[in-house]
């Protein structure tokens, strides 16, 4: 018998008994595509739903002893602030403790003409604000992070000197075909082994133990062909169902990346990638 009539016959004969087995065909070329683009839109959906903007919420209670004119707009902007008196600080502070109060912000008097007097090189300690919140307040620490982030954002703009990348000018010169290749190179291996295990692992030991169980290879060795046509010819069947079975992944995963990529970030596309990419 000829080699090419052997691979041949083995080559026909591996793919009849995949395909007229319903079960291995469909678990092996239909459901790995499926499963990806249903796990990718999930995916995309949670996504999209954890970095849409939030609705907004109610300002935190914010009590202020001393507000400094330079700061009403800002501190009203970002909180619901009412003013308070120092002599009812001990009363303010008892009410941050019991969370009726998110923060309690004490400025010392004369603020804004301590500010603007301030000389680093005197040597002199810099006009202190005192922020009272509750750790154990989920409220109260984000009102305490936010309003530091607001005084800190304060103090740098009294010394600014210069900008970095003022405007809407494109400072990234990174375009959209690298953003999108990053994006696929950390994609890559989790698809290579999501492909091998669903194409390859599940039907290679089919290959061979399935024939010592059916009590077939005894009868295949036992043949007039070499060891070799037999391996040749069931790799060759092997690669091909393995092939159909990435190519059904592949479509899963194309048709799955506009919404997995809709809730990760609006600078990755596909539109420049074809067929032999």
């Amino acid at each position: 018998m000829k080699q090419r009539n052997c691979i041949g016959i083995l080559f026909r004969k591996e793919l009849k008994r995949f395909f007229s087995d319903r079960r291995a065909a469909f678990t092996t070329l239909l459901l790995p595509g499926l499963l990806i683009y249903l796990l990718y839109s999930v995916m995309g959906g949670a996504l999209t739903s954890q970095f849409a903007a939030e609705p907004e919420t109610e300002k935190p209670a914010v009590r202020v002893i001393g507000l400094p004119a330079s700061l009403q707009a800002p501190l009203h902007a970002a909180f619901s602030v009412e003013t308070a008196s120092a002599a009812a600080l001990q009363d303010e502070q008892q009410a941050v403790r019991e969370h009726e109060t998110a923060l309690l912000a004490v400025f010392p008097d004369g603020f804004d003409a301590a500010v603007a007097s301030y000389d680093p090189a005197a040597g002199q300690p810099a006009p202190n604000v005192a922020l009272y919140y509750n750790s154990t307040d989920n409220d109260s620490a984000i009102a305490f992070e936010t309003m530091n982030a607001l005084l800190e954002t304060y103090e740098s703009g009294l010394a600014n000197r210069f900008d970095v990348n003022r405007g809407d000018g494109g400072f990234d010169l990174a375009d959209d075909r690298d953003l999108s290749g990053q994006f696929f190179s950390m994609m890559m291996p989790m698809l290579l082994m999501i492909f091998l295990f669903s194409g390859c692992v599940s039907v290679a030991p089919e290959a061979i133990a399935g024939e010592k169980e059916r009590g077939t290879i005894a009868t295949m060795l036992v043949t007039p062909m070499k060891r070799s046509h037999l391996a040749i010819g069931k790799i060759a069947a092997l690669a091909l169902i393995a092939l159909l079975s990435g190519l059904s992944s592949t479509v899963g995963t194309v048709l799955s990346l506009p919404k997995l990529m809709a809730g990760a970030t609006d600078s990755v596309s596909v539109g420049f990638y074809g067929v032999t990419d």
